[in-house]
């Protein structure tokens, strides 16, 4: 692991100190990285390897550097595997999407009613990485998750000027 600088950050052998591979003198190299708040790095090997404790840990498999798998590969792919895929795709990248970090500031958000189409599109400008629209019928509340959680700047809510009598956003950000 490497920083931007060019430092080493961890290597190899570091990153697998909490594992026990039969043949700890192998580089299984390094795909999909994550470091957490607390110091804790999520990572995939290019590589299978054979732990002396676990078994078979699959290139793909997502680890700690605490030594243990946060999740194998196949339950990672589980939902969205098509059904001739092969069982193991590996995992070459890695996004978390979580509250352990502190929050950006608050976004912008913008509403403009289209009354031909009878949609209202929410455009926002934030520093969060991604964000999800929550709606609510009162101002009061309850709001609920309304979009899935996106990358973008913007959603659009179809239909809600037809078949609502009103409708209230507030977006969620991470």
């Amino acid at each position: 692991m490497l920083s931007s600088n060019g430092t080493i950050m961890r290597s190899s052998k570091q990153l697998l100190a909490g594992f026990h591979p039969v043949n700890a003198a192998n580089d299984y190299g390094l795909d999909a990285l994550y470091v957490w708040p607390n110091g804790e790095i999520w990572f995939s090997t290019e590589d299978d390897f054979q732990d002396q404790t676990l078994g078979t840990i699959s290139a793909g498999d997502l680890l700690s550097d605490q030594g243990y798998i946060v999740f194998r590969n196949a339950d990672l792919l589980k939902a969205f595997a098509p059904a001739k895929a092969p069982s193991d795709v590996g995992l070459d990248a890695l996004y978390v999407v979580t509250d352990a970090t502190p929050p950006a500031p608050r976004p912008r958000l913008n509403i403009q009613a289209d009354t031909a189409a009878g949609s209202a599109g929410l455009t926002w400008q934030g520093q969060g990485r991604v964000f999800q629209v929550e709606r609510a019928d009162v101002i009061t509340g309850p709001f609920q998750s309304f979009s899935p959680i996106l990358p973008d700047l913007s959603f659009d809510d179809r239909g809600t000027l037809t078949n609502r009598a009103q409708s209230y956003y507030r977006l969620r950000q991470w």
